[in-house]
């Protein structure tokens, strides 16, 4: 950026300052070998964005001084087409990883490799540029922003306005912070400010999250010519030693920041954490600016075939190994960042340099990369975010075509925009470049403080919810149909559901006519009586079950529009009349704390993630209803961490909770969370038992959980029970919730067909529970073999064996796949209503 360029004057004081000279480029659509510096300026074409290494006069003159007198020539920087066929190996495995996560789960590694040839290729010049007395700093920044505004400004445009178009207001604010911070290249520090990690499934739904690369990018870029003018003046042995000294720190700091907080966003978007990536690049440039004898490349030679093996055998072993599930970057950052090194060390002459990335169609993909970059993500988000469901999405919008218009689009962009403006010699071009990243900085800024006036789709949906929005309660935005008054009488009861046939059986409607609960085998050996599992004949109930609400019984009064499923996606505020947890208190002060109506006598305790969160508006409700009978309510307090289960596994807070929960001795304890995403082993049966690392599965479906055998699942029910015992040995009432039926099928963007409505079939419950029988056995069994009363939210979703996705007004029961609307908890969950008896039981 311009402004850089005034601000170091420490680095300025190390090289003499010099007007930009005219550049020469290259058509992209040819791989030929030309002019040494003019080529090496389309070898840079580097996502998220390398040197605009263009040639230039002052580049090609390396024999003189800036007054004339003659220097000792340095050797010419000479195209390399396998570099750019390198960068065609790096983009391809994004563009798969990001259309097809499932099929091409390593793919991301590709930026790591475009790190190293950015380093590589940048510092060759900027060694070069310095040695010959011809570095200025308006020339670099100049040269950067020619390569890079030109594509990216195009990009965008365009992404701001399908926002404006299709997004929400919440999420097209989203969006403007991040080309905000973008346009700035800062992209990388907004996304490590937010609570999401990299990995997390609502932070891929941003269509500039990509630009997280620009912005590490652009920052050692700010920095790293400092670095270059000290070295140059020094020995060769100090010159190397402090650039290992950086390189090593860089990584240490890249280890030490890759699961802080439970997470790897500060690893992956901190600057410093991947410098080393690019040092790597830059370190190489010099061994080879200075003539290092170890790695001075000849034709054919051993050590040039042994490096090519070498690298390819690591980039392999990237691909083949790495996947979400591991501690990325990290010290796995390793394989493809030397993979990389290792390929540009072994020279173009070698078989697979030579033969493979020098071919033409792989160079010329490598010349497109970066706008391939910038075009791909924000094609496919809006894709998807159009037609999420997969079964229903038009062959037009699929991932595979989305990768066919980025490849169209970003021909078009090089061809049209970005190679003439960067051959224009005119002094109107820079000026007008920077003026245009300004006007799109003002222009996101705007949007993101009143996204709202800028949503096309917001408006429509206000508008159409202007005449009708009556509905009574903060967390009811659409039709009604979540509220309290939208037709359907909802009984309230304080009384248990169901008396079943032993004080840790919990019994309902759906149980009596179908049968789901039955005789198991527990985990720990408790009272056979109690060992109730969900796959026995019916057990009958003690008294006549009091009907309760449900959302799947009577006819539908309204169909589903997309209005409301627009308004359900992402419908989440369930800490409606909680509380933070003072400071000081005994519960534990953190960001998962939250307590209703504080100071009373009585006492509950939740433990568990999301899932336990959901329910909360079901207790603000019931908390309301007894201040207007003047009934007693008790204190709750709800311990929460999201992604985290409330299990032994969380190693870091669950053991906290439980001695707290020991030494406060609530009346009751609730635990709630989603087992399925925690408890879905990858291991074979044959694996052994983990007793010393017991894990858990990363939240969101994001790997193949193969550290996770069967054993471990057991062994973490096994002291689940425990622990549950413990608990009601001392007298603690424990409700603990099953899983619900869930997936994809609820979500509202699921549900959604481009500007209408697709499928809404219902989900039937035998078969979600067939379809994860083992574990809700084993879960089940060790719920009610502790003496705990097992909790089934659905028996208010379904009804009979059928679960409908929408209610009877059509509205989405649902946010997302897998976690119930605050309206639809509140008025809907009576299932929870003997949680609140239980506490003043005699």
């Amino acid at each position: 950026m311009i402004p850089v360029i005034t601000a170091s004057p420490v680095c300025n004081s190390m090289a003499p300052q010099q007007a930009i000279s005219p550049r020469h480029l290259q058509d992209p659509h040819s791989s030929r070998m030309s002019p040494p510096v003019d080529d090496l300026d389309a070898v840079a074409l580097v996502p998220p964005t390398a040197d605009g290494i263009s040639s230039s006069d002052d580049l090609e003159q390396a024999g003189t001084t800036t007054d004339g007198a003659k220097k000792p020539p340095k050797p010419p920087i000479t195209y390399r087409a396998d570099i750019d066929g390198l960068r065609t190996v790096a983009i391809v495995p994004v563009l798969l990883f990001h259309a097809y996560p499932e099929r091409f789960s390593s793919g991301f590694v590709g930026v790591d490799v475009f790190f190293v040839i950015s380093g590589y290729l940048i510092s060759s010049i900027l060694f070069k540029e310095m040695a010959n007395g011809k570095f200025t700093y308006a020339n670099f920044y100049a040269r950067r922003v020619r390569r890079i505004f030109p594509t990216m400004l195009v990009v965008l445009t365009t992404t701001l306005w399908l926002g404006c178009l299709y997004l929400l207001a919440d999420k097209l604010k989203a969006l403007a912070a991040t080309m905000l911070a973008g346009t700035l290249f800062g992209a990388n520090l907004q996304l490590v400010s937010l609570e999401r990690g990299y990995w997390d499934a609502d932070i891929k739904e941003n269509p500039l999250l990509h630009l997280w690369s620009l912005g590490v990018e652009e920052q050692f870029y700010f920095v790293w010519p400092c670095v270059v003018a000290y070295v140059v003046k020094q020995p060769a042995t100090r010159a190397l030693g402090v650039q290992l000294f950086l390189l090593v720190l860089s990584f240490i700091v890249n280890v030490a920041l890759v699961d802080v907080d439970g997470s790897n966003k500060y690893a992956f978007y901190v600057p410093v954490a991947r410098f080393w990536q690019m040092g790597v690049g830059s370190f190489l440039a010099y061994l080879h600016h200075a003539k290092y004898s170890p790695l001075m490349s000849t034709p054919d030679g051993l050590k040039t075939r042994l490096f090519s093996a070498s690298g390819v055998l690591l980039l392999v072993l990237a691909f083949v190994s790495l996947d979400e599930s591991r501690a990325f970057p990290g010290f796995w950052a390793v394989l493809p960042t030397f993979a990389a090194a290792l390929l540009i060390a072994a020279g173009p002459h070698t078989l697979l340099n030579a033969h493979v990335l020098s071919a033409t169609p792989v160079v010329y993909v490598g010349k497109i990369s970066y706008a391939l970059y910038l075009w791909h993500w924000p094609l496919l988000v809006f894709a998807k975010a159009r037609y999420p469901n997969e079964d229903f999405r038009p062959f037009y919008m699929t991932p595979a075509a989305m990768l066919v218009l980025a490849f169209v689009l970003s021909i078009a962009t090089v061809t049209n925009v970005e190679i003439p403006l960067r051959h224009n010699k005119s002094k109107r071009v820079l000026p007008a470049l920077v003026l245009g990243m300004v006007v799109l900085c003002v222009v996101s800024a705007t949007v993101y403080g009143n996204p709202g006036s800028f949503s096309f789709t917001q408006q429509e949906i206000d508008a159409l919810l202007a005449p009708s929005s009556t509905s009574g309660g903060s967390t009811i935005q659409v039709g009604g149909g979540l509220g309290d008054k939208d037709g359907v009488v909802l009984a309230s009861t304080t009384a248990p559901l169901v008396a079943g046939a032993s004080a840790g059986t919990t019994m309902s409607p759906y149980n009596v006519e179908q049968g789901t609960v039955t005789t198991g085998s527990p985990l720990l050996e408790g009272p056979p009586e109690t060992n109730v599992g969900p796959s026995a004949a019916p057990v009958a109930t003690a008294a006549p079950v009091v009907e309760q609400p449900n959302s799947s019984r009577g006819p539908r009064v309204q169909q589903p529009t997309y209005v409301k499923l627009a308004q359900a996606a992402g419908d989440w505020n369930p800490d409606v009349g909680f509380e933070w947890v003072p400071e000081g208190s005994p519960f534990g002060r953190d960001d998962h704390a939250k307590i209703l109506n504080p100071d009373q006598f009585t006492l509950i305790v939740g433990l568990g993630d999301s899932h336990l969160d959901q329910v909360k508006p079901r207790f603000n409700k019931l908390f309301e209803d007894a201040k207007v009978e003047g009934k007693p309510f008790p204190t709750m307090v709800f311990k929460t961490h999201d992604g985290t289960p409330a299990l032994s596994c969380a190693s870091s807070w669950h053991p906290f909770n439980m001695n707290m929960i020991k030494a406060m001795m609530p009346k009751v304890v609730l635990h709630s969370m989603n087992w399925p995403q925690f408890l879905r082993p990858g291991g074979a049966d044959s694996d052994p038992l983990h007793a010393d690392a017991l894990r858990c599965c990363i939240p969101g479906y994001v790997d193949s959980c193969d550290y996770q055998s069967p054993k471990d699942v057991v062994e973490l029910l096994r002291i689940f029970q425990a622990q549950m015992t413990e608990l009601t040995a001392l007298g603690i009432k424990v409700f603990a919730a099953t899983t619900n039926p869930e997936g994809p099928s609820f979500d509202p963007n699921h549900m959604k067909h481009g500007s209408g409505v697709g499928d809404v079939r219902p989900v039937i419950r035998s078969a979600f529970r067939q379809a994860h029988r083992d574990l809700l056995d084993k879960v089940e069994a060790a719920i009610v073999a502790s003496g705990a009363t097992l909790i089934d939210y659905s028996d208010n979703q379904c009804w009979h064996d059928v679960c409908e996705v929408v209610d009877q007004q059509g509205d989405p029961i649902m946010k997302d796949s897998n976690h119930f609307r605050p309206g639809f908890a509140r008025n809907y969950l009576s299932v929870l209503d003997q949680v609140i008896a239980a506490a003043y039981a005699s």
